[in-house]
């Protein structure tokens, strides 16, 4: 990705767990974007669960041939510093477009022609679900877990590398048979949390598309809830999405999986 007409490409991932597109601190400094004003705090994984909002303005941004200008951003501290990321590409930045990442191919595309967005809806492959987007912003959309008798929301999130259930859930009976071994730090949006308890979750579904042994981290969603307009029960991470083509339609509300990797 481009910024402000600056010849050096940055390294943003795609967040589909983020309303907001996020640049870190340092590369701020590095561009110059300065900021414009504070709301007060957001509510994220990690730490204490909240971090302070600085916002700033990127004059351009520029995906592939797609060029948006005057993006809004959130400002701060990214607390991994062995995976060097400039910043996070929110569902603000891309929710005007029929966005595709394919896990597969490495790659994601944005697409804005009505005429592409028809040939995709009838030639699609996949099986498209449903998705709510919470007052906070988040996508979410049915889960069933092995143990649990009912549908759960999870906030479908291409940001997070690993999957996740609120610590209401691993309080369920059936899930202490699930506890794994290893402990874990977590790193989020509002720092960082050591010794996060692990669960080897036996089988995760979503539509029609089930994944066996699906490791998830067990953390507090209480702050997150608190905004979302409607209970979220955990979060589809990396490691299970990583298997599937994703096609998000924002208008509609719905996203399409085409498996990559045999189910």
């Amino acid at each position: 990705m481009y910024v402000n007409g600056r010849d050096e490409p940055l390294r943003f991932v795609l967040d589909t767990g983020s309303g907001i597109s996020v640049i870190s601190d340092q590369t701020a400094k590095k561009l110059g974007v300065r900021s414009i004003t504070k709301g007060g705090f957001a509510r994220g994984i990690g730490g204490d669960g909240k971090f302070e909002i600085i916002y700033g303005l990127l004059n351009e941004v520029k995906i592939g041939d797609v060029a948006l200008r005057q993006v809004p951003v959130y400002l701060r501290k990214f607390h991994n510093e062995s995976h060097q990321v400039d910043g996070y590409i929110g569902l603000a930045l891309i929710s005007k477009f029929l966005t595709t990442i394919d896990y597969g191919s490495q790659t994601f595309s944005l697409t804005r022609k009505s005429d592409d967005r028809k040939e995709f809806a009838e030639n699609s492959e996949g099986v498209s679900l449903p998705l709510r987007l919470t007052s906070s912003g988040f996508l979410s959309g049915e889960v069933t877990l092995e143990g649990v008798v009912a549908p759960l929301n999870f906030i479908v999130d291409t940001g997070a590398s690993i999957s996740v259930i609120s610590s209401d859930v691993a309080q369920v009976e059936s899930m202490s048979s699930f506890i794994g071994k290893e402990k874990l730090r977590v790193i989020g949006s509002a720092g960082v949390t050591d010794g996060v308890q692990t669960y080897k979750l036996p089988k995760v579904t979503f539509g029609q598309h089930t994944r066996k042994d699906i490791m998830a981290v067990a953390l507090d969603l209480d702050l997150i809830n608190e905004a979302s307009g409607f209970e979220q029960s955990g979060i589809l991470g990396g490691n299970f999405l990583k298997n599937y083509r994703m096609t998000f339609d924002f208008k509609n509300s719905r996203v399409t999986f085409v498996s990559v990797k045999p189910e």
